[in-house]
C-alpha cells in the first residue's frame, strides 16, 4: 500500500512540474528526439540534457489529443539519469495498449528540482504503431506491387508516418519498383518488421535519384541520406580520399552495367564506383594491395586472379607481378570491362604488356605508334596495341568553353597533340603518370634521343617509354625517386613538374625575373628540392595555385593542368 502511494505521490509531482515549470538558465541546449524500432517494438528517445551533471529525471507519454494531461491519461511514466549534456538513450516499450488515434503521443522530459526544462525544447510528438498496426501494415506492404503502391495507398502512406517519412509529393515509377523489387530481391519476397520497410524506401531514394539524373552532387546527397542502410563502408579510407571522382565514375558505370533497380544494386554501384576510382589513383608498389582488396567486388577473372594469388617473391613471379601492375596502372579505365580485360590478359599471358583496352592507350594526352613503335609521332602518353589513338573530332564532352583549360585543351587538340576517349572525352581531372609527363615534356621540347640510355631499375629497354625517360635521364632532367627506380606508374606531384620543366628552361636561359616567392597557404608541404622552381614557374605563369590560396605541391597533376603546362611551355620555347 506505501508503495502504491508513493508511486502515486510521484506521479502527481510529475504533473505538477509540468503545469508549473522551473527553466534552467541553459535550458535552451537540451535536445529530445525520437525512432521507432519495430523489429524491438520499441520507441526510443534520444535525450541531451542542458544540465552538466548527472541528474534525475521523469519521462512522462500520453496521447497528443490530450490537451491537458491527468493521472488517468499517462501511458508512460519512468525515470531516467541524464549523464550531464551527453546523448542518453532511453527506450519505452510498444505494446498493443498504446490505443491513442492514429498512434499519436506527446513525449516530455521533465527535469528535478530547479532544473525542470523549456517544454518546447523538451517535448516531443510521436506517432507509432502497435504491434497489431504495424503486422496489418506489413501484410498490405507485402502484398503490393509497383502499380498499386502509390503515394495515396493507405498502407505505405500510414506506415510512412510512422517511420518518419515524408508523406507528400508523387512517387516515381523508378522508386516504386525500386522499393518493390527491393522486398522481392533482397528481403526474399517480404518485409519482416516496419524497420525493413525504411530501409527500403530510403535505397529506393537513391535509385529514383540515378535513374533520373547524371547529377555527381545529386547522386552524393542521396547516398549519404542512405549511408546507415547501405551495406557500404562510408568511413573507408579509401572512400573519404576519392569521394568526389567516385560519383563522377557511377555515372559511367550506370551506362555500363545499367540502372540500379534494387538496393543491392546501389550498394553493388558505390563499391564498383569506388573500387575503380582507386585502381585508377594508385601507383605500382600499392597496386598489389588494391587488387587484393578489390578483386571481388570487381569480379576480375577468377582463373586470372587465382594465378596472379599464386605468384612468390622469386626474381620471375616479382617480374610478373610488376607486369601486371604495370598494365593496370597505365590505364584510366572508365569501363569496368577495360579493366577486367587488362587484368586477365597480363595475368593469364595473353595481353601485350602496357597497350591498353579502352582508349588512345591511357587516354593520356594524345599517341598514335603501335605498341612496339618507340618514333615520337606527336605529343602523347603509351601507346595502344589495342585501341589506336583515336584523334577527338570537334570539342570535348567533358572540357567545353566553360572549363577553366578550354583554350590550353582546344589549342593542342586543333594541332594534333593531343587525343581523347572514344566516347569524345578528355577526362581532364584524371592524374598523369610520370613517364607520361616524360614523354610529353621530351617531345614538346624536342629534346627525344633515340640513343640515350639509362639505368633505372624499373625502366626496360623494351617498354614504349624507356627513350623518353632515358632521353630524360641523359640531359639530367630526372633523377628518379630515390631508390634506384624511376617511378614508373606512379601518378605525377606538381612539384615534380614544376622542377622537370624548370631545369628545361634555365637549359636554354629562360628564367624568371628577381622577384619575391608568391606565398602559398601551403608553403610547408613543399619539398627543398622544389622550392625554386616552384617560385620559378609560378612567377612565369606557367603554374598558378588554387583560389583558396593553396598551391598543393603534392597533389597530382591532372591532365587539364598538363594541357596548360605544354602549351604555355611551349610559348616560352618558340619566343
Amino acid at each position: 500500500m506505501k508503495k502504491s502511494l508513493r508511486k502515486i505521490i510521484s506521479i502527481f509531482a510529475v504533473i505538477a512540474m509540468l503545469a508549473t515549470p522551473i527553466y534552467a538558465a541553459d535550458a535552451d541546449t537540451m535536445q529530445l528526439e525520437w525512432s521507432a524500432d519495430y523489429e524491438e517494438m520499441k520507441l526510443v528517445l534520444d535525450i541531451t540534457a542542458p544540465a552538466k551533471y548527472i541528474q534525475t529525471a521523469s519521462v512522462v507519454m500520453y496521447p497528443t489529443s490530450v490537451d491537458s494531461p491527468v493521472f488517468t491519461d499517462f501511458v508512460r511514466v519512468g525515470e531516467v539519469t541524464l549523464k550531464g549534456q551527453n546523448k542518453t538513450e532511453y527506450k519505452i516499450k510498444i505494446g498493443n495498449d498504446l490505443a491513442a488515434p492514429n498512434g499519436e503521443y506527446t513525449v516530455r522530459v521533465v527535469g528535478s528540482g530547479n532544473h525542470a526544462y523549456d517544454e518546447n525544447k523538451a517535448t516531443v510528438a510521436v506517432k507509432i504503431a502497435t504491434p497489431t498496426k504495424a503486422g496489418n501494415l506489413l501484410a498490405a506492404i507485402n502484398g503490393a506491387n509497383a502499380s498499386n503502391l502509390v503515394a495515396g495507398d493507405a498502407a505505405i502512406t500510414e506506415a510512412k508516418a510512422f517511420l518518419q517519412i515524408d508523406v507528400t509529393g508523387e512517387e516515381s515509377s523508378e522508386k516504386l519498383n525500386g522499393f518493390v523489387n527491393t522486398r522481392i530481391s533482397d528481403y526474399s519476397g517480404s518485409f519482416a518488421t516496419l524497420n525493413d520497410v525504411k530501409d527500403a524506401w530510403i535505397a529506393a531514394d537513391v535509385i529514383d535519384c540515378i535513374a533520373n539524373s547524371n547529377d555527381t552532387d545529386g547522386f552524393k546527397e542521396a547516398y549519404l541520406g542512405a549511408k546507415d542502410v547501405l551495406g557500404v563502408d562510408m568511413t573507408d579510407s579509401d572512400y573519404t580520399t576519392y569521394e568526389a571522382t567516385i560519383y563522377e565514375n557511377i555515372k559511367n558505370l550506370k551506362t555500363e552495367i545499367g540502372k540500379p533497380e534494387k538496393k543491392s544494386d546501389v550498394e553493388n554501384l558505390l563499391k564498383k564506383a569506388m573500387a575503380m576510382t582507386v585502381v585508377n589513383n594508385t601507383a605500382n608498389e600499392g597496386m598489389g594491395a588494391v587488387i587484393e582488396k578489390y578483386h571481388t567486388t570487381l569480379e576480375l577473372d577468377a582463373t586470372a586472379y587465382s594465378k596472379y594469388a599464386a605468384l612468390t617473391n622469386s626474381t620471375e613471379d616479382k617480374n610478373l607481378k610488376t607486369k601486371i601492375h604495370r598494365a593496370i596502372t597505365s590505364k584510366n579505365f572508365t569501363k569496368i570491362a577495360d579493366l577486367q580485360k587488362a587484368f586477365k590478359d597480363v595475368a593469364t599471358g595473353a595481353g601485350g604488356g602496357e597497350g591498353g583496352s579502352g582508349g588512345d592507350g591511357v587516354g593520356s594526352l594524345g599517341g598514335d605508334a603501335s605498341a612496339n613503335d618507340k618514333t615520337p609521332s606527336n605529343l602523347g602518353g603509351v601507346e595502344g596495341d589495342i585501341a589506336p589513338f583515336v584523334p577527338s573530332q570537334g570539342g570535348f564532352a567533358d572540357c567545353s568553353t566553360s572549363h577553366w583549360a578550354y583554350a590550353y585543351v582546344d589549342a593542342l587538340k586543333e594541332s594534333g597533340i593531343i587525343g581523347g576517349y572514344p566516347d569524345g572525352k578528355f577526362y581532364p581531372e584524371n592524374s598523369v603518370n610520370r613517364e607520361e609527363f616524360v614523354k610529353m615534356i621530351v617531345l614538346a621540347a624536342d629534346l627525344y634521343s633515340k640513343d640515350a640510355d639509362c639505368d633505372f631499375d624499373d625502366v626496360s629497354k623494351d617498354e614504349w617509354f624507356f627513350d623518353y625517360v632515358a632521353s630524360a635521364s641523359k640531359l639530367q632532367l630526372v633523377n628518379g625517386v630515390g631508390d634506384g627506380s624511376f617511378g614508373i606508374g606512379q601518378k605525377i606531384s606538381r612539384q615534380d613538374v614544376a622542377v622537370i620543366v624548370n631545369r628545361i628552361l634555365l637549359s636554354r636561359g629562360i628564367e624568371a625575373k628577381d622577384g619575391e616567392a608568391q606565398a602559398f597557404t601551403d608553403s610547408d608541404k613543399t619539398s627543398d628540392y622544389a622550392v625554386e622552381s616552384i617560385k620559378a614557374l609560378t612567377n612565369l605563369g606557367i603554374l598558378n595555385g588554387f583560389d583558396d590560396g593553396s598551391f598543393r605541391p603534392q597533389n597530382n597533376l591532372s591532365r587539364a593542368e598538363a594541357a596548360k603546362i605544354i602549351s604555355v611551355f611551349k610559348e616560352y620555347i618558340t619566343k
